[in-house]
C-alpha cells in the first residue's frame, strides 16, 4: 500500500510498471506456493483416503533388513515364528538373512534343518522350505551331492506329486552325472 500511495500521484507509466512489477511478484508467488499446496490438497483429497497406514511386524522386520540390521531383524522373525509357526515364509526369510546378508550358508541350513524338525509342517511348506535348503546348497555351499539327497528325501517322502517331479528334475540340473543321457554342454568337435 506505501507503493501505491507513493506512485498514485506520479505520471501513468509509473504506475504501469507498478502493477507489472505487482503481478509478476504476485505470480511467482502464486506459482510457487499457492498452486503446489493446492495441487497436494486436491491430490489427497481425490487419491488419499487419509488413513493412517499402520506398519506390522513383518514390515518392521523387512526395514530393520534394509537398515542393515540383521541380528534385529531375526529376532524379529523369531517372534513372528512364535506368534504365526504355521507361516514358512518367515523361517525361509531368516534362512535367507543367513545366506545372503551375514554370509553364512551353514547357518542357514541349519535353520531350515531346525525348522523342519521342530513341527509338522504341510506338504507345501514343508517341500518349499526343502527347495530351499537344496537353494543354498547347490548354489552357495556348491554341494551338490547334499542337495540330491534332500531332493531324493522329497521324492521319497512325497511319492506321485508334482512336489517329487520337480525334486527328479532338479536332480538332473544339479547333476548331470547322475544323468547317464544327458548332453554336455560342450559339442565334441569344440576344442578349448
Amino acid at each position: 500500500m506505501a507503493g501505491w500511495h507513493a506512485v498514485k500521484v506520479t505520471n501513468d507509466g509509473l504506475k504501469l510498471i507498478f502493477f507489472i512489477v505487482i503481478g509478476a511478484g504476485l505470480g511467482l508467488w502464486a506459482v510457487k506456493v499457492l498452486l503446489p499446496r493446492l495441487g497436494d490438497a486436491l491430490g489427497t483429497l481425490v487419491y488419499s483416503s487419509g488413513e493412517e497406514i499402520e506398519s506390522d511386524d513383518r514390515q518392521r522386520a523387512a526395514a530393520k533388513v534394509a537398515q542393515g540390521d540383521f541380528k534385529d531383524a531375526i529376532r524379529d522373525y523369531e517372534r513372528l515364528i512364535e506368534s504365526s509357526p504355521e507361516d514358512p515364509l518367515l523361517l525361509s526369510e531368516i534362512a535367507r538373512i543367513h545366506n545372503h546378508f551375514l554370509h553364512d550358508p551353514e547357518s542357514a541350513i541349519r535353520v531350515l534343518e531346525c525348522g523342519l524338525k521342530e513341527r509338522s509342517w504341510p506338504v507345501d511348506a514343508a517341500v518349499f522350505l526343502r527347495l530351499r535348503m537344496v537353494d543354498i546348497l547347490s548354489d552357495d555351499l556348491h554341494d551338490d551331492a547334499k542337495a540330491c539327497q534332500v531332493l531324493e528325501q522329497i521324492i521319497h517322502d512325497f511319492p506321485d506329486t508334482r512336489h517329487s517331479v520337480k525334486a527328479r528334475h532338479r536332480i538332473h540340473e544339479i547333476s548331470p552325472s547322475r544323468n547317464p543321457g544327458a548332453r554336455s554342454s560342450m559339442n565334441p568337435g569344440d576344442v578349448t
